[in-house]
């Protein structure tokens, strides 16, 4: 960048840790106000799949309005 102030990806690398090409900027700015919260997860890392429940995965059918 011309300004000499740090893109985007680069300050979400130096949040994370995570290299900078690990991230792609769409140029979409979403608002997730109304989304329910998603946990990062790495799941590279070992072990992520370990608490999994495959309950989790079906519909339920308490949920159905």
């Amino acid at each position: 960048m011309t300004s000499g102030k740090p893109d985007t990806l680069s300050i979400l690398a130096d949040l994370t840790g995570y290299p900078r090409e690990r991230f792609e900027y769409t140029g979409k700015i979403r608002d997730r106000s109304g989304m329910e919260p998603t946990p990062i997860v790495d799941w590279e890392q070992e072990g992520a799949w370990d608490d999994l429940d495959a309950s989790e995965l079906e519909d339920d059918p308490d949920d159905a309005d």
